[in-house]
């Protein structure tokens, strides 16, 4: 009993020397040396993120061409700029959904150094910007996703089915279908 009681208090020692070496260890880092390692997280996932947007493009540039069944698109009514439509958003989306781990780690990256600027009162404007132009989609293409999703579901059915969830050439694409 005698000798569990010692060692608890041994125990419960080396305890408290640790955690006080941590929480002195942890003074001695700076603000500014957080926002360093911060930034360089940053600057990492953005160039794996560089690096997932020219797979996804290699991707894009190596896939197949889908030919659209032209008696199937008449039975569905489709006009002309109704599969231009469903062409153009399924190819956003599917590069979009290629690139979407890199680009959910980046605003990770962001979004806790903009954490840690705003608690420091800094200015975070250029993580926005870098927000806008790299993890989101722009105005654009939103408008571009409700356009596609007032298209009549048997339309987007048959198209999606057709070129499938992989990225893929849109030129190339509407060209074949002329």
């Amino acid at each position: 009993m005698v000798a569990n009681l010692i060692k608890l208090r041994v125990i419960f020692f080396n305890v408290i020397f640790i955690s006080a070496f941590s929480i002195s260890a942890e003074s001695k880092v700076s603000d500014s040396s957080v926002i360093d390692f911060l930034h360089k997280n940053v600057a990492k996932s953005t160039a794996i993120l560089g690096s997932i947007i020219d797979s996804c493009e290699k991707k894009r540039l190596n896939a197949d061409i889908v030919l659209l069944n032209a008696k199937q698109l008449k039975i569905l009514k489709a006009k002309n700029n109704d599969v231009i439509v469903a062409l153009t958003y399924i190819s956003f989306n599917n590069s979009f959904k290629c690139e979407k781990s890199a680009r959910v780690n980046l605003a990770y990256d962001l979004g806790l150094l903009a954490s840690v600027k705003r608690q420091h009162q800094s200015n975070i404007k250029d993580i926005n910007e870098i927000e806008d132009n790299l993890i989101y989609p722009s105005v654009k293409q939103i408008r571009l996703s409700i356009r596609y999703l007032k298209l009549p579901a048997s339309l987007r059915k048959y198209i999606k089915g057709a070129v499938g969830d992989k990225p893929f050439d849109l030129i190339k694409t509407m060209k074949s279908n002329h």
